[in-house]
């Protein structure tokens, strides 16, 4: 993931525009999540100082683009459960997130877990992007 984010990065020659997070992004979405729901899914625990929305920003790792220049996100997830990582690709104009996983099917209690984590991501991310006024940045998506 390292070379892949200083590529899209640096590269001046490169047309489709990426940046990746780290291992720490969903071990973040997971605990704001889990205090989400349980106090009733309360939207003041959603704000621009959270290291979720520092990601969004482009302020919490070296190397990372915001993503509001960017039109994907690579999120690479360790499946505690299954010991397995596989990688979500967040299409930003399309808003949907692509799993890429070489074991996907394989089992039903990793399935689970996959599908699991990929809705708490697809709750959050929303969540933070409107709290920090993404779309209100890009004006080529409606």
């Amino acid at each position: 993931m390292y070379y892949l984010r200083k590529f899209c990065t640096y590269d001046p020659d490169n047309s489709v525009r990426v940046t990746t997070t780290d291992s720490f992004f969903i071990k973040w979405i997971l605990q704001i999540h889990d205090a989400w729901e349980a106090n009733g899914k309360d939207e003041r625990l959603i704000n621009i100082h959270h290291d979720v929305a520092q990601y969004i920003r482009g302020d919490k790792i070296l190397a990372n683009t915001p993503w509001v220049d960017v039109e994907y996100v690579c999120i690479p997830i360790n499946s505690s459960d299954a010991f397995h990582r596989f990688l979500v690709v967040f299409s930003i104009r399309s808003r949907c997130l692509y799993i890429d996983d070489s074991l996907y099917g394989f089992g039903t209690k990793h399935t689970k877990t996959v599908m699991s984590l990929v809705r708490k991501l697809s709750k959050m991310i929303p969540l933070f992007l409107v709290t920090i006024d993404y779309y209100g940045l890009r004006k080529d998506i409606d």
